[in-house]
C-alpha cells in the first residue's frame, strides 16, 4: 500500500513538472521589456509574448493597411527590443470661402435723401476646394487639390433718394448741370499709387475722376446712371469736359465705355 501512494505522488509530480515545462516554453521563462513606439506615442510594455503580432494583440493595437511597422509582424520579440509604428491616413477637407455680394446703387427723386429702400436683397456666394491631405504620425506632410466649385454671388439693389438735395446756386448755373464724357475705370488700376486717388481717398465706386480746372476737387456731384460721387481724383487724359468714373472691378469699368452724361453739381 505505501508502494502505490509513493507511486501516485511520483506520477503527479512528473505532471506538474511537464505542465510548467509547457507553459514556460509557451510564454517564455522572464518578462521581456519592450519600447513601442506607436505614432507619437511612445508605450514601455512589459511582456511574456513570443512575436510582435502577439504583442499587438495583446496590447489591442491594431494596424491600417496604410501604417508601417518595423521590425515585420512576424519578428520574434527580444529582451530590450524597440517596435516602430508610422500611422498614416488621407483625409479629405472641403474649405469654404465666402465671395461677398455686390450692392449696385439707383437714384430717385420719389426717396427723401438720407434715406435708401432695398429693392434687391443681395446673397453672398461661396467657393468651396476640396483637399487631399496626406498625415504622417499626424502631420500633414502633402497636400493636393482635388476640385474647385463657385456659387456665384446674387448683386444687390439698393435705391437712394435725392428728394431735398439742393443744386448748386444760380451763381454757378454754367455748372448746375453738364453734359460730359464718361468713361470708366477700376480701383484696382490704382494700386500703382497704393489704391489711393490724387486727395488721398482710396479708390472705389463712388469716386470720379475730373479735371480740377473744371470741377474742384471734393465738390460733389450727381451722375447720370452712376449716382451721387465725389471728386476725388485726377488722371492725365481727363481734361475739360471728361469724367472717369470709378467701379469696384474691372469688369463694370470696361460696361461704361464711352458715353455722354449729365452731371448736376450738388451742395
Amino acid at each position: 500500500m505505501p508502494l502505490v501512494s509513493t507511486w501516485v505522488r511520483t506520477g503527479i509530480t512528473s505532471v506538474a513538472i511537464a505542465i510548467t515545462a509547457i507553459v514556460a516554453n509557451a510564454y517564455g521563462q522572464q518578462s521581456l521589456h519592450i519600447t513601442l513606439r506607436d505614432g507619437n506615442k511612445q508605450i514601455q510594455a512589459e511582456t511574456r509574448q513570443a512575436t510582435i503580432k502577439d504583442l499587438l494583440d495583446e496590447k489591442q493595437l491594431q494596424l491600417s493597411k496604410m501604417d508601417l511597422i518595423e521590425p515585420s509582424l512576424p519578428s520574434k520579440l527580444t529582451n530590450g527590443m524597440t517596435i516602430r509604428i508610422t500611422r498614416k491616413r488621407i483625409d479629405t477637407v472641403t474649405e469654404v470661402t465666402a465671395i461677398p455680394f455686390r450692392v449696385s446703387k439707383v437714384y430717385s427723386d420719389g426717396l427723401r435723401a438720407g434715406t435708401s429702400q432695398t429693392i434687391v436683397a443681395g446673397v453672398n456666394g461661396s467657393k468651396s476646394v476640396v483637399y487631399q491631405d496626406t498625415f504622417v504620425n499626424d502631420r500633414c506632410v502633402n497636400r493636393k487639390k482635388l476640385s474647385v466649385s463657385v456659387k456665384p454671388s446674387v448683386p444687390g439693389i439698393v435705391k437712394e433718394g435725392l428728394r431735398g438735395i439742393h443744386l448748386a446756386s444760380r451763381g454757378a448755373t454754367s455748372r448746375r448741370t453738364m453734359t460730359m464724357i464718361a468713361t470708366g475705370y477700376s480701383a484696382s488700376e490704382n494700386r500703382r499709387w497704393g489704391g489711393k486717388t490724387a486727395t488721398g481717398r482710396p479708390a472705389r465706386f463712388g469716386v470720379v475722376a475730373v479735371d480740377p480746372r473744371f470741377i474742384k476737387l471734393g465738390t460733389r456731384v450727381y451722375v447720370e446712371g452712376y449716382g451721387i460721387a465725389i471728386a476725388a481724383d485726377t488722371g492725365g487724359a481727363i481734361k475739360g469736359r471728361r469724367i472717369d468714373l470709378c467701379f469696384n472691378s474691372r469688369a463694370e469699368a470696361m460696361r461704361v465705355g464711352r458715353k455722354s452724361v449729365k452731371v448736376t453739381i450738388l451742395k
